[in-house]
Formats: structure tokens, C-alpha cells, sequence
């Protein structure tokens, strides 16, 4: 992911302010990479390494919001008034989650039950009106 990357989800002009340490209007390279390092060690620190592969759509929407939330806070932005402040802790509960088993990223392959008869309040006859 490149910091162009989250202009859709930032402003252009915000995203460089955030990375702006030596307020030359330019993105600092470091502190893009320092941010990044930093989101990236979020990520890693929910599963206690590098995730498994099978996580990696989850894990890719996670850790831009890590950073997303990251670039608000350079910002001076914190807590409610960090609009990725709440995506980030449900994106860390999620990813924690994922690690200790409590939740799949296994669409429809749940085991369940399929009711495969006419439910009692199904007319069986006939139109309603």
C-alpha cells in the first residue's frame, strides 16, 4: 500500500499534512514508513506474528484502517474525534477474534440446520390476498 492509496478515504491535502514532519508541504518518506511499520506491528500483534494467509482480505482492510487512524492522530486528531478511532478497535477486536478461533472468514460453510419442510404458517393451498 502506497500513501496515495487512501486518498478515496482521506483528502490528499490531509494525508500530506499528516506526513509532513519537516512542514516542507512534501510527504516525509519516513514518516510514511514509520507509520506503516507501526500499523503493520498492530496487525501482527493480533495473531502473534505474521497472519495466516486465509486472513489476508481482512487483515489488507485492517491495516488501512490502522493507518488511516494513525494519519488522523498525527493530525492531532484523537479519540472521538479520530473518525477511524471505532473502525480500528473493531478491526482489532475482529482480527484478535479471528486468531483465537472465536470467528471464521469462512462465508457459508458453517454447519447449521436447514429446515426443509413447509413452515407451519406457510400456506400450502392456495393464494393469498
Amino acid at each position: 500500500m502506497d500513501w496515495m492509496d487512501l486518498a478515496g478515504e482521506m483528502p490528499l491535502e490531509q494525508i500530506v499534512q499528516a506526513l509532513d514532519d519537516n512542514r516542507d508541504g512534501e510527504v516525509d518518506e519516513a514518516a510514511w514508513e514509520r507509520v506503516k511499520a507501526a500499523a503493520t506491528e498492530r496487525l501482527n500483534d493480533c495473531f502473534g506474528g505474521v497472519p495466516p494467509a486465509k486472513f489476508a482480505g481482512t487483515c489488507g482492510y485492517a491495516l488501512k484502517v490502522f493507518v488511516l487512524e494513525s494519519l488522523y492522530t498525527r493530525r492531532g486528531f484523537t479519540g472521538r474525534e479520530n473518525p477511524y478511532a471505532q473502525k480500528a478497535m473493531d478491526a482489532e477486536r475482529r482480527l484478535r477474534a479471528l486468531a483465537g478461533g472465536e470467528e471464521s472468514v469462512d462465508a457459508g460453510s458453517a454447519t447449521g440446520f436447514v429446515v426443509d419442510q413447509p413452515l407451519s404458517g406457510t400456506p400450502v393451498h392456495g393464494f393469498l390476498a
